[in-house]
């Protein structure tokens, strides 16, 4: 301390001199002369010169202290990040980047513990949660792993989700985009066996009614069919933003609700006179559907005040295919009949048998989820032209017996259900319905003509050719057993009698006993 004290000393020797001020003369107590202020400071220098000498060595130790002090210091601070969430204070880290590192370990643990939601973490830029500041500290007490730890605790994972919008109006929230285009993809693959292709929004008024097409007829083989577009009828909007984990709908409910949409339940009360196919064309609804989600109808039996589900879904969203179709279509050979009078009517004999021509056909097709909306015919090639069948028929008429041909038993007949087994049960003819005059199919002897149970009123002709017919459900006999017949000949009324829903007619051929179809023994309306 002694340096110091020299210190001190010296400053006091120095603020006497400037008191003096140069030009002032003081008188010297001895000599009696005047002496200027700046010998008299000379002489206190000397007068105190060994005290100065220390003084000025210890200003020297200061300063060479003060100078080596700096540098440890400056060599022992470093530059560090101070941490904040949310405006608090965290603590300090040695490098932000480890941040970033940490976001993503995180973010893939959360992955993994929550594979059905994504999850992230705020990013170091940007960022109004988190904020690193640089500052420069002496020897700070680091610990990157606890700060760490101090975030798991601090920062919530925010939920990201991608939100599917059809036409501007929200669906739901699904993981990602990725999970969006999974399940397009998915939706277009429901109505194309070709690769996928991509997603093509567009307009298309989907309440307008599918158009009457002329329809690929029944013996047309189809050669090949290619699906040469698929595209999204509506417009289809993603957008991610935060939600919360129980909003995310998995994949597979997603495409629940894109499939089915909003169904909208519809019950229909049969009416007097109804029959299936007049139902299903007035609500425009296909048979195949009636059946489907109406398993108890059997024998296409309905009556009045039955409920019938009709019922029908309603796509979120619909997909459009362009479908290129080729066939290979049947071509139906002409009959040309050479009369005979010699020969029994209904005998006939085949003088040429004719054959089926082929032609070849292509068509594109407009579809929206599998149906048909739009069929335009392309091209068509005959590759083989048929060849004419000649028949030979005999008309020489005796009363009672049959020509073997058979007139239909109306005008205008509108079959509504046809021969064969319907829901496990043999439907033995056709039911139909038009003009209410009944006629004899064929030449005939009535051999039966009374009620019954099932049949209600009812006639059995017998046409003396091994085949005979039966009549059901008429309001009014017009003949009596034993009565001759013609074809054509009125012999009843159609009704609603019997076991009968709706007035119509049944009508049965029996060939040797047994019941046939019969359309194919009625010529084509």
């Amino acid at each position: 301390m002694t340096g110091f004290s020299g210190m001190n000393w010296a400053k006091k020797i120095w603020d006497k001199a400037k008191s003096l001020t140069p030009g002032k003369v003081q008188l010297n107590s001895l000599t009696g002369k005047l002496k200027s202020g700046k010998d008299t400071v000379l002489a206190l220098i000397i007068q105190n010169k060994k005290s100065l000498m220390w003084g000025t060595s210890a200003c020297a130790v200061v300063v060479a202290v003060v100078i080596t002090g700096h540098s440890y210091v400056k060599a022992n601070s470093i530059e560090v990040y101070r941490v904040t969430v949310a405006g608090e204070d965290v603590g300090i880290i040695s490098d932000p980047t480890i941040y970033d590192t940490y976001k993503v370990a995180r973010e893939q643990k959360l992955a993994e513990q929550f594979p059905k939601v994504h999850m992230e973490l705020p990013e170091r830029e940007g960022s109004s949660l988190i904020q690193f500041d640089a500052e420069t500290i002496f020897r700070p007490e680091l610990n990157d792993d606890g700060l760490l730890a101090k975030l798991d605790l601090k920062i919530e994972p925010d939920t990201i989700g991608a939100e599917l919008r059809v036409d501007g109006v929200r669906v739901g929230y699904v993981k990602d985009e990725q999970t969006v285009e999974a399940i397009l993809t998915t939706l277009k693959e429901d109505y194309s066996d070709t690769k996928p292709l991509p997603v093509v929004a567009l307009s298309l008024d989907t309440q307008s009614k599918a158009t009457p097409l002329v329809a690929s007829a029944p013996n047309a083989t189809p050669e090949s069919v290619s699906v040469d577009h698929v595209e999204i009828v509506e417009d289809i909007d993603v957008i991610l933003k935060k939600i919360q984990p129980q909003d995310v709908l998995s994949p597979e409910e997603m495409l629940e609700i894109l499939r089915k949409g909003n169904v909208e339940p519809f019950v229909y009360t049969v009416l007097e006179g109804d029959t299936l196919s007049q139902i299903a064309k007035k609500l425009n609804v296909s048979i195949e559907t009636i059946y489907e989600r109406n398993p108890w109808i059997e024998d296409d039996m309905i009556k009045p005040g039955d409920k019938i589900d009709l019922t029908q879904l309603q796509p979120t969203v619909n997909v459009r295919t362009e479908e290129t179709v080729i066939e290979n279509e049947e071509m139906a050979y002409d009959t040309e009949f050479i009369t005979d009078d010699t020969m029994l009517a209904g005998n006939k004999e085949l003088i040429q048998k004719g054959q089926s021509g082929l032609k070849k056909m292509q068509f594109h097709l407009i579809k929206v989820n599998g149906q048909v909306i739009n069929e335009d015919l392309v091209s068509e090639e005959v590759i083989k032209e048929p060849v004419k069948e000649i028949i030979k028929k005999g008309t020489l008429v005796i009363k009672g017996e049959g020509t073997g041909t058979f007139a239909w038993p109306i005008y205008g007949p509108q079959i509504t259900s046809t021969f064969g087994k319907r829901w496990g049960k043999m439907h033995k003819g056709l039911d139909m319905i038009g003009n209410k005059n009944i006629m004899a199919a064929d030449n005939a002897v009535v051999v039966a003509a009374g009620t019954h149970k099932d049949y209600g009123n009812y006639i059995k002709l017998d046409h003396k050719n091994g085949y005979e017919t039966v009549y059901m459900h008429m309001s009014k006999l017009l003949v009596k057993k034993g009565d001759i017949v013609q074809k054509g000949d009125k012999i009843g009324i159609m009704g609603n009698t019997g076991q009968s829903f709706g007035t119509h007619l049944h009508f049965e051929i029996h060939k040797n006993g047994t019941p046939v179809n019969p359309s194919q023994y009625l010529k084509k309306k």
